[in-house]
Formats: C-alpha cells, sequence, structure tokens
C-alpha cells in the first residue's frame, strides 16, 4: 500500500511538472506538453460547461475515450455553468489497429462559438482530447471552468513515432493496479509505447501456462506475480489509451531467474555464473514442465 501511494504522488507530480516545463520552458508557449507543431490563439477568455459533451463520430473506443476525459477536464463537482457546452469529434477511422506508424494526427479548434476535433484515427482524437485538457482550467474563485486565449487553432502530430517509457518489474515488482496508474499518466506527454521489461535476472514474475516452476520458483514472492491474463488485461488497458505494450523476456542472458525453477538448464561449472543459460544441453531447449 505505501508503495501504491508513493507511486499515485510520483504521478500527480509527473502531471504537474509537464505543465509546469509547459508552462515556464517559453513565456511566449502555451500550456501544452508536448508543444504542438502550429497553433494559432487569440485573447479571449471562453467558459466551459462542466456538461460538456463530446458529439460527432462514435465507436467503442471512442466512447470510453469521451468518459475518462470528461472526469480529466472536470475534477471539481459543482462548478457553475459555461458557454462552451460541445465538441464537435471527427474520426475518419476511430476503430483503427493500434500499430507502429498509426496515424495520431490532429487538429483542434477551440472558441466562443464552439470545439472542433478532427483526427484520421482514434489515437490523434485521444491527443486532441489531452490537449483540451490542458487548455482547460479552474478558477476557484468563480467555480468555473475557462480557456483562455481563444481562438485556439492546433495542428499536431508526433515528431517520432515510437516515444516509450521503460517500465521494469523484474527489479522492482509493481501491482497491476500501480501500472495502469502509470500508463494513465503516459497519455499526458502522449507517450505511446510502455517497454514492460516483465523478467530479468533478479526475478520472474510472468506466470507461464506451460511452464509454472518459473514464476512459482523466480519470483520475490507467491504474492509477486502476473497470470497471462493480468498481461492480457494491460495490453488492452494500454491499446484503449493509444500505449502499445511491448513486453521484454531476457534470453539467453539475464536468465538467473530461471535457474531457480530450472536448475537443469543453467550452467553447473561452479564458477557461480548463472545468468546465461546453458547451450550445452537438450534441457535449455526443451526444458521440462
Amino acid at each position: 500500500l505505501k508503495l501504491q501511494f508513493l507511486y499515485f504522488i510520483e504521478i500527480a507530480k509527473m502531471r504537474s511538472l509537464m505543465l509546469l516545463a509547459a508552462a515556464v520552458g517559453c513565456a511566449a508557449d502555451p500550456n501544452i506538453w508536448p508543444l504542438p507543431r502550429q497553433y494559432t490563439n487569440g485573447t479571449v477568455t471562453v467558459t466551459v460547461d462542466p456538461g460538456l459533451s463530446f458529439t460527432g463520430t462514435q465507436s467503442a473506443d471512442l466512447t470510453m475515450a469521451y468518459g475518462r476525459y470528461k472526469e480529466q477536464l472536470f475534477p471539481h463537482t459543482g462548478a457553475q455553468a459555461g458557454s462552451l457546452k460541445s465538441c464537435q469529434v471527427t474520426v475518419a477511422d476511430g476503430s483503427a489497429k493500434l500499430v507502429l506508424g498509426a496515424d495520431e494526427s490532429y487538429t483542434l479548434d477551440v472558441s466562443a462559438t464552439g470545439c472542433k476535433i478532427t483526427a484520421k484515427t482514434q489515437f490523434g482524437a485521444y491527443h486532441a482530447m489531452e490537449t483540451l485538457s490542458q487548455l482547460v482550467v479552474f478558477n476557484f474563485d468563480t467555480d468555473t471552468y475557462f480557456v483562455k486565449d481563444t481562438p485556439w487553432s492546433i495542428t499536431d502530430s508526433p515528431r517520432f513515432e515510437h516515444r516509450e517509457v521503460l517500465l521494469d518489474t523484474s527489479r522492482h515488482f509493481l501491482p497491476i493496479a500501480t501500472i495502469r496508474d502509470i500508463i494513465a499518466s503516459f497519455t499526458y506527454a502522449k507517450i505511446n509505447t510502455i517497454h514492460w521489461h516483465i523478467v530479468d535476472k533478479q526475478s520472474f514474475p510472468y506466470g507461464s501456462p506451460t511452464y509454472p516452476k518459473l514464476a512459482k520458483m523466480g519470483a520475490y514472492s507467491s504474492f509477486e506475480r502476473f497470470t497471462q491474463q493480468d498481461v492480457k488485461d494491460v495490453v488492452e488497458y494500454a491499446r484503449q489509451r493509444g500505449v502499445r505494450v511491448v513486453v521484454e523476456i531476457d534470453t539467453p542472458g539475464h536468465a538467473a531467474s530461471w535457474c531457480k525453477g530450472h536448475p537443469e538448464i543453467c550452467p553447473m561449472d561452479g564458477n557461480g555464473c548463472n545468468t546465461p543459460l546453458n547451450p550445452s544441453t537438450n534441457a535449455t531447449r526443451h526444458p521440462p514442465a
């Protein structure tokens, strides 16, 4: 619980630091992270209604995203009504596959007369809604949400197709709930890939259905393991947020944790080096379950 609490704090700090960096990095830049490729803005402040609705293109993924971003946009209840009450979303393919090179471009227009998002895929629409969430600010003195410096016209697309953060659960085990929170935090900076370093020589927390001894003997404890369904759930949770999950299982090196459940596949020369698998035995190629 203490570990989870600390990660919740770090996630909140991460978002705050991202917005702070956008705010103070250059006085002329907007509070948007990362900075869009192109944008123009005005000088008019527009109030936003906390009941703002996303209309237009509908799909299972977009419907979930609309709900997520409404919660992110309006964390404070009891706010006053605003003039901006809806955002029109137009997506060419709202059910696109999440692959390397998927189109993540978008345009976002916010003015006193309305809000409009256009994107080729739902992933671009996610980024547009994230940008919108960074533009919307809550005024504690008037209990109102607002966007300053409208009209905004933003055209954006990522500079790099692959934008990754490494997550290592072998050297430092993390519960599934914490992993979800970390993935959710990636969307604040429009990160699109999590490199999940799931096993290493320190521990083997992945529960292989074929070789259950790997996790049973190689995990830090009987409680610090992942089921196959856990991994599937994390992959799907990330996909719904436009984040690819690349799972890494180290081999033939970095494999000391394998030796605890299957010592027959490890070097037995007595020199204490059990990091690489032993290529000289057939058991390495076909270890018994």
